[in-house]
């Protein structure tokens, strides 16, 4: 289950783990507040070339406390993709990863989505 506990801002995880300079959050937050709030923190971010995609969904997976892995080809039990309708992967950016012991790994695009999780758990069974 994900993890519920009060979390860090996405700028504070990244100081914190020495990703980011005071200065540069400052800029990127000022870039969000010019863009009146229609861009999030870490496309900012990326956007200005101060952090990667993959730095940014470390420290988001770090806050959400769930494990992060970078998905490729060889990740994924191809057996395991028929356990969730195919509409349901690609309207939810689903991808599942493999199945122990009745245990289904899926990667998500928001694992803070509850609602998704509880959809995926009553779907896959």
């Amino acid at each position: 289950m994900i993890a519920t506990l009060q979390r860090k801002p996405l700028g504070q995880l990244l100081l914190t783990r020495g990703l980011i300079k005071a200065e540069q959050l400052e800029r990127a937050l000022e870039e969000q507040r010019r863009s009146d709030h229609q861009k999030l923190l870490g496309e900012i971010l990326i956007e200005l070339r101060i952090c990667s995609e993959d730095q940014i969904t470390e420290a988001l997976a770090q806050a959400y406390g769930v494990p992060y892995a970078r998905v490729g080809p060889r990740i994924a039990d191809p057996k395991v993709i028929s356990v969730l309708p195919k509409e349901f992967l690609e309207k939810h950016q689903v991808l599942p990863l493999f199945l122990v012991e009745s245990i289904l790994t899926v990667a998500v695009p928001e694992p803070a989505n509850v609602f998704l999780m509880e959809e995926i758990e009553r779907l896959s069974g």
